[in-house]
């Protein structure tokens, strides 16, 4: 990757069966015209626990209150295909909810992503997370899927919340008291900070299964949920909350099965 982007773009076409990932694979701030080709090939994580992601792009900066410092984009053109994210750790009962890997991929500062026929197994935190302010990018034809039921724990399917914090685990990270409704000290409304949030970041043709969240979004706007499968998500199938506007949910199918889901 780090080749690639020196050259300015390119393709990484993953050839292995498996790939055992002992470390991150890393954080890549710019890059620009990276296609990553991963049909037939699995990423399988071995790492200790942290909310970074297994690869990570974009700058991710927080200040004090964990607001992104960053709205500039930085990743332009990014497409991922065909790639198998899996974990061969087991659950984690000291954090619930978690499993003792990184997060798959994480995307901050980026334009135009494309992320296709990927699959998700037992991750940690969000299998795919946008953080840092987010441009035109599409989830499309992706698999989820977690084998731990329990309810209220937290691995979200796709996280679209410009107001997440990588600093704090089982931190409260909304930017509103929870019961006044008024910003906390350090946040701003929208569109008053240049880290407003994500714009036109889409999710289609999904299949989300035993998740706390398949998709959840906040500070987001004009984006479209459709054509998804949800089945027992243990908290909520599709989440919109604080400052998220203008999406479009349409044509998704809920089934929950009461005797795995209370």
């Amino acid at each position: 990757l780090d080749y690639l982007i020196t050259r300015g773009g390119g393709v990484l076409r993953l050839v292995a069966p498996v790939y055992k990932c002992a470390t991150r694979i890393g954080t890549f701030v710019n890059a620009q015209n990276i296609t990553i080709f991963g049909y037939g090939s699995e990423l399988k994580s071995y790492i200790g626990t942290t909310t970074q992601g297994l690869i990570q792009f974009g700058d991710a900066s927080v200040n004090g209150v964990g607001l992104y410092t960053a709205s500039s984009i930085t990743v332009n053109q990014l497409t991922i295909l065909g790639v198998r994210f899996t974990s061969s750790d087991i659950f984690n009962g000291a954090i619930p909810g978690r499993w003792s890997d990184q997060m798959p991929i994480s995307l901050n500062t980026a334009k135009d992503v494309l992320i296709r026929d990927c699959y998700f197994e037992n991750w940690d935190f969000a299998a795919i997370d946008f953080g840092a302010r987010c441009i035109d990018c599409l989830v499309d034809a992706c698999s989820f899927y977690s084998s731990q039921v329990e309810a209220g724990h937290a691995n979200y399917g796709v996280r679209i919340f410009c107001y997440s914090t990588y600093s704090y685990i089982n931190a409260d990270l909304s930017p509103t008291d929870p019961t006044t409704g008024i910003l906390k000290a350090g946040y701003s409304l929208p569109p008053d900070t240049g880290n407003f949030g994500h714009e036109n970041v889409s999710v289609t043709n999904c299949y989300f299964e035993y998740v706390s969240h398949g998709v959840m979004v906040s500070a987001a706007r004009r984006g479209i949920v459709a054509n998804n499968r949800f089945v027992n998500c243990s908290t909520r199938s599709i989440s919109l909350t604080t400052f998220s506007q203008d999406y479009l949910c349409s044509n998704n199918t809920h089934s929950l099965d009461t005797n795995q889901q209370t």
